[in-house]
């Protein structure tokens, strides 16, 4: 049965792949201009626009999900699988996480993640090109990024890649939902497995109850 609660504040377990999925993009983009809409988009930004599919088919779901828990924080809800265990941490300025980490589940527990950015340094489409660039500097790793229509958003642009990882058969999974509510929040949805769990825990459908509510 899905209930619905708001994350309480706990000391974070060590999560290096959200990190590296979220954290470094504040230092990264220092002094890039801010988020801009699709009516004056300037060609630096339209250049970089997302332009493949993802794959499978994703887009916004409000069915509701099995063995789940419906939990919130400022301005978003999402759906997570309900005996994960939540774990809220401040950020960089402007930002806070949310985790929820599968328990006992070994070296990489899959979590679902949400990171707030309040005082974003630059527009998602930016912030996502910057991403797959810094993810891609690993040769054996390749980023989809994808451009999605989602309730609440002025844009949001999905990335999806495999990571290689020792000691997990077939890589870790990352997908990460940029949401752009406006030029002053940017709502970063995370969903992150090793390849056999993410499609068993059905994290595809996870992300997908991940709703803007502001």
């Amino acid at each position: 049965m899905l209930g619905s609660s708001r994350p309480a504040r706990r000391k974070p377990r060590a999560t290096a792949l959200t990190l590296i999925a979220v954290g470094a993009l504040g230092a990264l983009l220092t002094g890039c201009s801010g988020s801009a809409s699709d009516a004056d988009l300037p060609p630096r930004l339209e250049s970089i626009r997302p332009s493949e599919t993802p794959s499978p088919v994703f887009a916004h779901s409000a069915k509701a999900q099995i063995d789940a828990r419906t939990v919130s924080g400022d301005g978003w809800s999402i759906q997570v699988p309900a005996k994960f265990e939540e774990q809220t941490a401040p950020g960089a300025e402007g930002t806070t996480t949310y985790r929820w980490i599968a328990p006992a589940a070994g070296s990489q527990p899959p979590l679902v993640a949400v990171v707030t950015d309040a005082k974003p340094r630059a527009d998602a489409i930016e912030q996502s090109k910057t991403l797959e660039i810094t993810l891609e500097v690993d040769p054996a790793i390749k980023v989809t990024r994808s451009e999605l229509e989602w309730p609440g958003a002025q844009r949001a642009i999905l990335l999806q890649w495999n990571q290689p990882t020792q000691g997990v058969a077939g890589g870790v999974t990352n997908w990460q939902l940029m949401v752009q509510v406006n030029s002053g929040l940017i709502l970063n949805a995370l969903a992150i497995a090793p390849e056999d769990d993410f499609a068993k825990l059905g994290f595809a459908e996870v992300l997908s109850t991940f709703t803007p509510t502001s």
